[in-house]
């Protein structure tokens, strides 16, 4: 995924699994917190921004800062928890 540094938008993820999960965490940065997902369609989704993106409103974003970020992917139900890489994002200016 392009992020612009000035921008926001969603990062989705299609997780397929049998049966379907009802909640996922990603990780921006490299496991050190984690986020939980928002369903949304068949997949999950969370709110990024770029460091330079100064858009007012309520609604909060994770700043991705880094060049490049390969979130990690946390679902199921421990222990059988699974943590994934996810396809990375890089910043645009």
């Amino acid at each position: 995924m392009q992020l612009n540094s000035y921008s926001r938008e969603y990062y989705f993820l299609d997780i397929p699994t049998d049966p379907p999960i009802s909640s996922a965490q990603a990780s921006f940065d490299d496991g050190l917190t984690w986020e939980d997902g928002e369903p949304f369609d068949n997949g999950f989704r969370w709110l990024i921004q770029g460091p330079n993106a100064d858009i007012p409103g309520d609604t909060m974003a994770l700043i991705i800062s880094m060049p490049t970020v390969v979130p990690l992917v946390r679902y199921g139900s421990p222990p059988q928890s699974r943590v994934e890489e996810a396809p990375a994002i890089s910043l645009t200016s």
